[in-house]
């Protein structure tokens, strides 16, 4: 299965430099998991959407058991989250993840 995570941000009025956004953008984070797949979460979400992100990924996700954490770029909006994974990884006692 493979669930994504989109934080919609109203308040961001442009994308990049060249394009105006008249209703705000989403930040999509990806979570694959299922019956022998380990489980692999694709980017994370701007910063300031922690608290609802973390809501709904702790809901779906062992951090102990998290296999790989996918970093597509470095802009905030797909690596806002890096640290905070990494961290909820380690307290869940997880020394396996790896990070791409």
């Amino acid at each position: 299965d493979t669930t994504a995570f989109r934080s919609l941000d109203w308040e961001r009025d442009r994308f990049d430099i060249e394009f105006a956004l008249e209703r705000g953008t989403t930040y999509n984070s990806f979570l694959i998991q299922g019956p022998g797949i380990m489980p692999c979460l694709i980017d994370t979400s701007h910063a300031k959407f922690a608290d609802l992100y973390f809501a709904e990924l702790k809901a779906m996700v062992d951090f102990g058991a998290l296999k790989y954490l996918v970093v597509s770029h470095t802009e905030p909006d797909h690596s806002g989250l890096v640290a905070d994974v990494l961290e909820l990884a380690a307290l869940a006692g997880n020394d396996d993840l790896t990070v791409l």
